[in-house]
């Protein structure tokens, strides 16, 4: 598609004809240019996480519409995506500690109340957390180490609505917090000294955080860094696999 209001409209108009409408995304341009300093909003976060992780789910063949634009962006390597993918489901085993460092590579951050996609918290045996996937964030519950209930919640009221099965959690965006490190390595060979005052002391700053655990915030802003492949590429990966 020319852009990505046109990509918008096609694939509602596409969800009609189609057996299964949840199969059809729009992947949304990123708000910030490669290297901008901004944060794309949580909605298009959101919305990109969603198409993205869609398209190397092996039970599902997806139809995603986008714009030229955001064909040739950068984004995480499909099989570093698929890896990083994990089920929650009832009566399941798992540790609670695990599970609370696991969210925390995938970059999810830690809040007092989840309210936003890429939240989480804890507080005794329940874990509230936001995947990008859902529309709702989910309540897990424990009893010891097993799943004793998944319930979406009302981010809003924080009250509890429906009981689920399961659900799949992905990656709170497309850069892993583990990339940090690699980003530090590869930015430190570029010569700063060039750079105005400011904007160099702004620089070291960043890529001390960028080599700390205290990096989320920035990581969309030093994407192209931290990934390796354009939309396409998952394409191609997602029609082999």
């Amino acid at each position: 598609m020319s852009d990505e209001a046109e990509a918008t409209q096609m694939a509602e108009m596409l969800k009609a004809f189609v057996p299964n409408p949840s199969d059809v995304f729009c992947l949304p341009d990123r708000n910030a240019l490669p290297y901008e300093r901004l944060i794309g909003d949580t909605l298009t976060t959101q919305r990109r996480m969603q198409a993205l992780i869609a398209m190397v789910e092996r039970e599902r063949t997806p139809i995603v519409i986008c714009s030229a634009r955001a064909l040739t962006q950068l984004v995480i390597p499909p099989q570093e995506l698929s890896a990083a993918l994990f089920q929650l489901k009832t009566a399941q085993e798992t540790d609670l500690n695990m599970l609370i460092e696991h969210l925390y590579n995938l970059g999810y951050e830690p809040v007092a109340e989840v309210e936003e996609p890429g939240q989480f918290s804890h507080r005794g045996g329940i874990i509230d957390l936001f995947p990008p996937t859902l529309p709702r964030p989910v309540r897990v519950e424990f009893f010891g180490d097993e799943i004793e209930s998944i319930r979406t919640f009302d981010q809003e009221t924080q009250r509890s609505l429906n009981t689920i099965e399961q659900c799949i959690i992905g990656p709170a965006r497309e850069a892993l917090p583990g990339r940090g490190p690699e980003a530090v390595k590869e930015l430190s060979q570029l010569d700063s000294r060039i750079l105005h005052k400011d904007a160099e002391e702004r620089w070291q700053r960043d890529l001390e955080l960028l080599g700390s655990n205290a990096h989320l915030k920035i990581l969309p802003s030093i994407c192209p860094i931290c990934t390796a492949r354009p939309v396409y590429w998952i394409i191609c990966h997602a029609m082999v696999c």
